[in-house]
């Protein structure tokens, strides 16, 4: 032990720059010092305390009364930067710290219904759990096929939800399998004529809050033990013509009169079911953070490992640290300075999604919403690639001490997997980026003159595609690419990349195929590509601030 403390202090010492200095660059201030100091709160609780191997469901029961102890706590969360460093802080602590009961509580208060008052209060106390029930067995990625009904009775003033099969049960819900007592549900709303009004959120009762047995009309249970995130009880439920009263129905998407007409302020179910999704990128910014914290869990722990572990060398009584091998550094320090320059980006896209949800205009509300969406789900995806990527090389990276239990690797890797397919899957939710590009680039191609630009800047690029294209770059051998030379290359690649696959999508269109044939089939090699560089490009431009950091670790390595 002696000996890998002198060894990683001797590198320490070797630095060129100042840590203190290096963590403010890379994040601000008060997100550090505010995470900190949770960290050593928890840190004096015995609550809070590694539990080492415990079965899910004593697993389950720690993780509410931490829950109800945070609660006590009270951990400031008033400014973005509070909240993303309380976020992260639990999240960094154990991945299941943070259930889906919180999204729960927001949705019923972003609702703004004066009878979810008490409700509100009893949940925010952890006297009563919720849950957020969108996936079905048969549809998740596909949510306008969701297949739970709502059907407005004017009799009874209410909605009667039914799931018409076992395709209908909704599945993978966190809290839902032993103790989730509401739920915010999204089913197809239906009216007594039998028209369908595409997918609303409902709050739904689904077990007696003393006793936890299902209500009658609702069969509920446990998914059972997963990979990971054993801390969450993750569970289905189905509905057997299941009464819940209109005031259930929550706003964004239309409503019923007493009659059992279908009013809405949306021009059509499409644009309707994205304002019904909107609040699904507040999970997935503060995924693409919690997935970078796994990697920089992952990287610090190989790379310190790799400054105390010593193998061959110069002669047999000299044996190197395996972090002066060139290939050690090769594997590791390309995921290292991923996780500089991610740490650096997610505050921002968490500081972005916040504005977009306060802004006080509604058109510039919705411009910005739509953008945020676009860049958080190529966050997400892109993040969850690299997390997975290099959380597998750090482990391989320290050999077969890596396969201990007690290093981590395997609860960093499972935790990370689960986040792969949570809130979107990755290479699904890439198109979705990939569409909103192309939906306006398509608009500039048309004519009109209207200039491509977006609240954030994240397409302003594109405007001036035909320019970027003209250009070129001729590396000189022996420089070093500069910040400018790095965005430039890629806002290059994305321009290209954006021209490309507007033409292959125009081909497809062209050979007879209906739009979403065309658009499947221009995926591979051209829009799946493009939604990662778009991030890409966003993601560098928005650090240049850590920059001359980055380069004076990476000389002093």
């Amino acid at each position: 032990m002696a000996g890998s403390i002198n060894a990683l202090d001797a590198y320490r010492k070797r630095a060129s720059f100042e840590v203190a200095r290096l963590k403010q660059l890379i994040e601000p201030k008060e997100i550090i010092e505010h995470r900190e100091s949770i960290w050593e709160t928890l840190a004096r609780d015995p609550l809070f305390f590694d539990p080492g191997e415990v079965l899910s469901d004593e697993y389950q029961k720690l993780m509410i009364k931490r829950n109800k102890r945070l609660v006590e706590y009270n951990f400031a969360t008033d400014t973005p930067a509070e909240r993303y460093a309380y976020s992260t802080a639990l999240f960094a602590h154990d991945v299941s710290n943070l259930s889906p009961h919180s999204m729960f509580v927001d949705v019923l208060k972003r609702a703004n219904k004066p009878h979810f008052a008490s409700l509100i209060e009893t949940a925010q106390n952890y006297r009563v759990l919720g849950c957020f029930a969108l996936t079905e067995i048969a549809h998740g990625s596909n949510s306008k096929a969701l297949r739970t009904t709502a059907t407005y009775d004017p009799t009874t003033q209410g909605f009667i939800i039914h799931s018409p099969d076992i395709e209908a049960a909704k599945c993978w819900v966190g809290n839902l399998g032993k103790v989730a007592s509401f739920a915010i549900l999204f089913a197809q709303l239906c009216t007594p004529d039998g028209a369908h009004h595409g997918v609303h959120q409902f709050l739904v009762p689904l077990r007696d809050t003393h006793t936890l047995k299902t209500l009658p009309g609702v069969i509920a249970g446990d998914m059972g033990v997963k990979l990971g995130m054993n801390g969450v009880s993750n569970g289905f439920v189905m509905f057997n013509n299941y009464w819940i009263p209109y005031q259930n129905l929550l706003p964004g998407g239309g409503e019923v009169t007493s009659e059992g007409n279908f009013v809405s302020p949306h021009k059509d179910i499409a644009r309707q079911h994205v304002a019904m999704l909107a609040p699904l990128s507040a999970g997935r910014v503060t995924i693409t953070s919690f997935q970078i914290g796994y990697l920089r869990a992952a990287i610090s722990i190989a790379i310190r490992y790799s400054a105390c572990r010593r193998q061959f060398g110069p002669s047999p009584q000299e044996e190197l640290p395996i972090l002066e091998y060139q290939l050690q550094q090769w594997r590791l320090f390309p995921h290292l300075a991923a996780a500089f320059v991610w740490t650096h980006f997610c505050p921002t896209l968490f500081s972005d999604y916040t504005h977009a949800l306060e802004a006080s205009d509604p058109v510039k509300q919705a411009s910005l919403i739509k953008e945020v969406h676009a860049l958080s789900c190529g966050a997400k995806a892109v993040a969850g690639f690299i997390a997975r990527d290099g959380i597998q090389e750090s482990r391989e990276a320290c050999g077969g001490h890596g396969y201990l239990a007690a290093n981590q690797f395997g609860t960093l890797r499972g935790s990370v997997d689960s986040l792969l397919t949570a809130e979107g899957d990755n290479n699904l939710i890439l198109f979705q980026a990939a569409a909103y590009i192309l939906g306006h680039f398509a608009e500039k191609q048309a004519g009109g003159g209207r200039p491509i630009t977006s609240p954030l800047g994240s397409l302003d690029i594109l405007d001036h595609c035909e320019d970027v294209l003209k250009g070129s770059f001729i590396g000189v051998e022996g420089s070093v690419l500069t910040h400018r030379d790095a965005v430039g290359m890629f806002e290059w690649l994305q321009c290209y990349l954006c021209t490309e696959s507007f033409m292959k999508l125009q081909t497809e269109l062209s050979s007879g195929k209906d739009g979403f044939i065309a658009r499947e089939d221009s995926q591979v090699y051209h829009c799946h590509t493009l939604a990662q560089v778009y991030i890409e490009v966003g993601k560098i431009d928005w650090t240049y601030n850590i920059v001359e950091v980055l380069a004076m670790l990476c000389d002093a390595l």
